[in-house]
């Protein structure tokens, strides 16, 4: 399958698991270290099968293993300081700035990858990022232009950079070892940093409360894991088979199928989600999203 079919599958699979993200936060868990934590144990547990079907890792070099742990301990790290800063800033002040990281695959793959992009490349890049920002953002009182500042929005930046670090650690790894084993392995250091990040009696308490007193909802946590996995597969299949810096940057096209989501279930299920839209809201998110497809489709052409 095409590269860029496989990065915009795992984008729309990610916007479902954003919804579904959405709707623990909102619904079942108050705590985000609760929510972290109970993700990081099915993290790591979900990974003894894959590790147990294909155990031999001893044929590999100690570049692409370390590549292979990194991209999974920066991807943790991305995740829980998004998290982190979400409890104490709107998600829709802080989520635009975490979408800048295809800008920070980009370059590192130019520069240590040998990724040649040339100057419609990189405008559609930027195109796609921009209309991921406009798409995600809304103007929110107390910050410059509606985006926060401060210890947040450098925070938020580490998360971006971590996360752009972890795609292309993820193609290094790939040059070597399969995209399953990158994808076991990256999973499982994902749950090891998001365990230790977000460890605490607080949430270890309110975890063992989900469990023991909320257990008709624990499909929701699997299923948000199951379907996370869905989406890292097949972004790591578009990284093997394509360049890390387009496929980053198509896969930074989540907020759109985030809205479609919402729009839909708005429509069809307004008990389970439901977002009320301005005039001049939908106008701004049609504009963003004609960005994201015009930008997609020219990095597509080459």
């Amino acid at each position: 399958m095409h590269w860029a079919i496989l990065a915009l599958l795992s984008a729309a699979v990610f916007g479902v698991v954003s919804i579904i993200d959405k709707h623990l936060v909102d619904r079942i868990v108050q705590n985000f270290r609760a929510l972290l934590f109970i993700l990081g144990v099915m993290g790591v547990l979900i990974c003894i099968p894959f590790i147990i079907a294909e155990p031999s890792y001893s044929g590999y070099s100690a570049k692409a293993l370390a590549a292979a742990l990194g991209s999974g301990l920066t991807r943790g790290v991305a995740m829980s300081l998004t998290f982190w800063v979400l409890r104490r800033e709107e998600v829709s002040r802080a989520l635009p700035v975490t979408m800048t990281y295809p800008i920070f695959v980009a370059i590192l793959a130019a520069v240590f990858l040998d990724e040649n992009l040339g100057i419609w490349e990189w405008a559609s890049i930027f195109v796609i990022v921009a209309g991921a920002i406009l798409l995600s953002a809304r103007r929110a009182p107390g910050a410059l232009g509606g985006f926060l500042l401060g210890s947040s929005f450098f925070l938020l930046v580490l998360s971006s950079f971590s996360g752009g670090l972890s795609n292309f650690l993820g193609k290094i790894a790939l040059d070597e070892i399969s995209t399953v084993q990158v994808f076991t392995i990256n999973l499982f250091f994902i749950g090891v940093t998001v365990l230790v990040m977000s460890t605490s009696r607080t949430a270890i308490r309110g975890a063992w409360e989900i469990v023991r007193e909320r257990p008709r909802h624990l499909p929701w946590f699997a299923a948000d894991m199951l379907v996370a996995l869905l989406g890292t597969y097949l972004l790591f299949s578009a990284f093997d088979v394509g360049p890390v810096s387009g496929a980053a940057a198509l896969n930074a096209t989540r907020p759109m199928f985030i809205f479609l989501y919402v729009v839909a279930l708005s429509l069809l299920a307004p008990r389970f989600m439901y977002e009320s839209l301005s005039g001049r809201a939908l106008t701004i998110k049609f504009v963003a999203i004609v960005m994201i497809v015009a930008g997609t489709g020219r990095l597509v052409a080459g």
